[in-house]
């Protein structure tokens, strides 16, 4: 995958999760409050989806093939422990009244996943086809 592509990817994801953000803040109106947290894990799963590309390409090329799966691995695993993090931090720092601070974080969380998966999967098809050709 080429980084214009991705690039691309990464803007199409940007907007979708912020046109769907201000789309429930009209049906569901508590969720202004927790906009600030919707911008947050948004920047962080930004930064961490631009840093996933170019660390997963480099070990797609890598001559041990394990190294991209235990990338991925480990990329499942940060992504868990960050988001429960925000959101004991969050909760224990703005101490919500409901659970609907909740709803940013999955939102985002679900949408990034989709890119990144569909990223990696792509990155790892090209390792295969640059196998292939040996």
């Amino acid at each position: 995958m080429t980084a214009r592509k991705f690039y691309t990817l990464l803007l199409f994801v940007i907007v979708l999760t912020t046109c769907v953000m201000y789309g429930l803040q009209y049906f569901i109106p508590e969720l202004t409050m927790y906009i600030v947290l919707f911008w947050m894990s948004h920047l962080f799963f930004i930064l961490l989806s631009i840093i996933l590309f170019y660390l997963g390409s480099i070990l797609a090329k890598s001559a041990n093939k394990y190294h991209f799966s235990q990338f991925s691995l480990l990329v499942v695993l940060t992504k868990m422990l960050s988001c429960i993090l925000i959101v004991v931090g969050y909760h224990t720092k703005a101490q919500p009244t409901n659970h609907l601070f909740l709803v940013p974080l999955v939102l985002v969380y679900v949408l990034y996943t989709i890119l990144e998966t569909y990223v990696m999967a792509k990155i790892g098809n090209t390792k295969q086809s640059i196998d292939s050709n040996k």
